[in-house]
C-alpha cells in the first residue's frame, strides 16, 4: 500500500513546522499570551494539536476547551482540508505517549459539532484515522454519528484497510468488521483477507474467521497465521477458527510455528499444546530454528513436555544434545527460555538422557563442556556415568582436552573418572612438560596420578630431560622431588649432567647432592656398548694370554681366535635374553649383570677347543737348512 509512505511524509514535514510554533513552548508560553489574541487565528487548535508531544511533555489537558468556549469553531478546516478532529486523530494514530489527550480531544470535538464524515483533500475521514484506537472509543462514536466503515479514500480504502496498518487494534476492528459486514461483499472480503495475510496481521484475521465462521483460506496461509496467533497466546477456541478454514498442524510446524512446543509449555498455555498435539504437530522433529523443544524450556516446561512425550536424546542441530543446553537462550528463546542447570540436568537425566550420547557434530556433551570451560557440567557429567574416553579426536580420552584448559578442578574430575590413566596416556606428562607454558600445578596433578617421569619417548628423552632442556627449572626440581632419575640417558647419551651449566646454582647443589659419586657400572638398557666391552673384557684379557702362549710356542692362532669371536657372540645373546629390559629379571643390579656376562664369556672361552691344538707338540721341520 502506497497509504502509509505517502502519510509519513506529510507527518514528518508537519511536525518541523510544528515544533517551531510558539504555542508549542509549553503551558507557560500559551497562558502568557491572551485568550482573545489566540483566537484570532482560527486554526490556533490545528497549531496546538500539531504540536509533538513527548512521554515527559505535559500535554495542554484543558487548552481544547478553553478555545472551543472562546469562539474556535470546531468544523474549521485548513488548507488541505483538515478538521482538528482530523488532527486530532492522525496523532492518536501514531500511537504518541500522550495518546488519551488526542483521544479525549476528539471526543470533545465531535460533542462541539465536528463533522464525523468529513474528508480531507485526500479523501481521508476520521474513521480512517480512528481505526488505529486500541478500545475504539472514539470508532464507535463516529459509527454512531453516521461515519460509514466502508466510504473510501482517495486511494479507494476504507477503514478496515486502514486499520491493518496499525497494530493492537483488533478491538477497533472488530467493530468495523461487525458494522460493515451487512455490506461487504465477497469480493471486498476477499480483498481484506488478502491484505491481512500479507501484513502477517493474524489478530485481525482471527475476528475475521469469528464474524465468517465458513470462510475458507488457503491452507498455508492459514497455518501461519494460526502459528502467529498461538505464539501471541490465543486460546485454544480462538485456534480452532483457523482449523476450520483450512490450518493443518504439520503446516503450522513447517510454516514458522516449529517453536511453538517451547513457547506454549513455557507460556503454560497447556490447553493450546495439547490441541496442536492431538493436531499431529510433531513434537521431536527438529524445527527450522534446530532447537528441539526442551533445549530452553525452563524446569516447568520441561516437566510438562517431558509428560507429553518429549525426546530428552532429540539433539539440537549445532549445539549439541540436551546435555550441552548450556548457552545463552538466543531470541526467541530468550523470552522466557532457561539455560541448563544442576537440577534440570537430574530432571532430563531420570527421564532417559543418555549422557554418552553423540550430537551431530559427533562430539559428546562432556567434550563441548571441556571446551566451553564448564566445570559443573563436567563434575555433574562424570557423577551420572559419562565417559571421558569418547571423544571426536580420536584420542584415548579426555585428558589432553581438559589439560588444555589449564583448570586443576577440570584435569583432577577427569583423571578420577579414568582408572586406567597411566595405560591410557603413558607419555602424557612428557608431551605437557614440552608443551608451551606448563604449568608445575598440574605437573604434579599427573604424577600424583600415577605418570612416571621416567617414562621415555621415541627419542630417549624423559620429562626431566626435557623440562632440563627446556631451562624449565621449577618442573626439573618437581620431577626430581617426585623419583624421576637424574642418571638416566636419553638417545644421544646424554644425562642430566649435560644441562647442568645453564642450572641455577640452587638447584644444581641440590642435583649433585642427590647424584652418586664416583664410578658406575654401565647398563645394557641405557649404555649396551659399554656394558658388552666391559662385560666381556675378562674373556678378551684370557684370549690375550692364550695368544701369547701359543706364539711362543709356535702354535697356529686361529682356533683361539675363531673361539673368541663365538664365544662373545654368544655371551652377547645369552646376556640379552636373560637380562634386558626382563620383568622380573633374573639379576637387577648392573654390577651382579657384568659380573654374569663376565662369567659366561669366560667360561665359554675357557672350555673351547682351541685347547687341543696348543696342547699338541710342535712339527719338526724335515726341510734341509737354508745353504748360504
Amino acid at each position: 500500500m502506497k497509504l502509509l509512505p505517502a502519510i509519513a511524509g506529510l507527518l514528518f514535514a508537519g511536525h518541523l513546522a510544528a515544533a517551531e510554533d510558539p504555542l508549542c513552548a509549553g503551558e507557560e508560553a500559551l497562558a502568557a499570551q491572551p485568550l482573545e489574541t489566540l483566537v484570532e487565528d482560527a486554526l490556533v487548535l490545528h497549531r496546538l494539536l500539531d504540536c509533538p508531544l513527548n512521554a515527559d511533555a505535559v500535554a495542554p489537558q484543558a487548552w481544547p476547551a478553553r478555545l472551543l468556549d472562546a469562539g474556535v469553531s470546531a468544523e474549521q478546516t485548513d488548507a488541505n482540508g483538515r478538521s482538528a478532529l482530523h488532527i486530532s486523530l492522525q496523532r492518536l494514530a501514531d500511537n504518541p505517549p500522550q495518546a488519551a489527550f488526542y483521544q479525549d480531544t476528539a471526543l470533545l470535538l465531535l460533542s462541539r459539532g465536528a463533522a464525523a464524515d468529513l474528508a480531507d483533500n485526500r479523501g481521508i475521514q476520521p474513521l480512517h484515522l480512528a481505526s488505529a484506537e486500541a478500545d475504539s472509543r472514539v470508532s464507535a462514536e463516529l459509527i454512531a454519528l453516521g461515519a460509514d466503515p466502508l466510504s473510501l479514500d482517495g486511494d479507494g480504502h476504507h477503514a478496515l484497510n486502514h486499520a491493518v496498518l496499525h497494530p493492537n487494534n483488533s478491538t477497533t476492528f472488530a467493530l468495523l468488521l461487525n458494522t460493515a459486514a451487512g455490506d461487504l461483499g465477497d469480493e471486498d472480503r476477499e480483498l481484506l483477507i488478502e491484505a491481512l495475510i500479507q501484513a502477517q496481521r493474524a489478530d485481525l484475521l482471527h475476528q475475521l474467521l469469528i464474524r465468517f465462521p465458513t470462510t475458507e483460506l488457503d491452507p498455508v496461509d492459514a497455518s501461519r497465521a494460526l502459528a502467529q496467533l498461538l505464539w501471541q497466546g490465543a486460546s485454544a477456541e480462538s485456534a480452532e477458527s483457523f482449523w476450520r478454514a483450512g490450518a493443518d498442524a504439520l503446516l503450522v510446524f513447517s510454516q514458522g510455528g516449529g517453536d511453538l512446543a517451547w513457547r506454549l509449555a513455557t507460556e503454560g498455555h497447556y490447553e493450546q499444546l495439547d490441541w496442536l498435539l492431538a493436531g499431529g504437530f510433531p513434537l521431536n522433529e527438529l524445527p527450522e530454528s534446530g532447537f528441539p523443544p526442551l533445549f530452553f524450556a525452563n524446569e516447568q516446561a520441561t516437566s510438562r513436555l517431558l509428560a507429553r512425550g518429549a525426546d530428552p536424546n532429540l539433539s539440537s542441530r549445532q549445539h549439541g544434545t540436551l546435555a550441552a543446553a548450556f548457552i545463552t537462550p538466543p531470541p526467541p528463546f530468550d523470552q522466557g527460555g532457561a539455560s541448563l542447570d544442576d537440577k534440570r540436568l537430574q530432571q532430563l537425566l531420570n527421564a532417559g538422557l543418555e549422557p554418552d550420547r553423540r550430537d551431530n557434530q559427533g562430539m559428546t556433551a562432556l567434550e563441548r563442556a571441556l571446551d566451553s570451560d564448564q566445570l559443573w557440567l563436567v563434575q555433574a557429567l562424570l557423577k551420572a556415568g559419562a565417559d571421558p574416553t569418547r571423544t571426536i579426536t580420536g584420542k584415548r580420552s579426555l585428558l589432553p582436552k581438559a589439560l588444555d584448559t589449564g583448570r586443576l578442578p577440570v584435569i583432577q574430575s577427569i583423571i578420577r573418572g579414568l582408572p586406567d590413566v597411566t595405560d591410557r596416556h603413558p607419555l602424557l606428562l612428557l608431551d605437557y612438560v614440552g608443551s608451551e607454558q606448563p604449568s608445575a600445578e598440574i605437573v604434579e596433578v599427573l604424577l600424583v596420578a600415577g605418570l612416571s617421569p621416567d617414562m621415555a619417548g621415541a627419542e630417549g628423552e624423559t620429562a626431566l630431560l626435557r623440562a632440563a632442556r627446556l631451562q624449565r627449572w621449577p618442573l626439573v626440581d618437581l620431577l626430581l622431588r617426585y623419583g624421576a632419575d637424574p642418571q638416566r640417558l636419553n638417545g644421544q647419551g646424554c644425562s642430566l649432567h649435560c644441562y647442568s651449566w645453564a642450572m641455577p646454582e640452587s638447584l644444581q647443589h641440590k642435583w649433585v647432592k642427590e647424584e652418586t659419586s664416583g664410578w658406575q657400572w654401565p647398563a645394557m638398557s641405557a649404555r649396551p656398548s659399554a656394558f658388552f666391552a666391559l662385560g666381556l673384557s675378562p674373556m678378551l684379557a684370557l684370549w690375550l694370554v692364550v695368544t701369547g702362549i701359543a706364539l711362543a710356542l709356535r702354535k697356529p692362532m686361529w682356533p683361539s681366535l675363531l673361539w673368541m669371536f663365538v664365544s662373545s657372540t654368544s655371551t652377547i645373546l645369552i646376556s640379552s635374553a636373560l637380562l634386558y629390559q626382563c620383568d622380573p629379571c633374573l639379576i637387577s643390579s648392573p654390577a651382579g649383570q657384568h659380573y654374569l656376562t663376565m662369567a659366561i664369556a669366560a667360561v665359554l672361552f675357557a672350555i673351547g677347543p682351541w685347547r687341543k691344538r696348543l696342547a699338541s707338540p710342535a712339527r719338526l721341520s724335515t726341510e734341509p737348512p737354508a745353504q748360504y
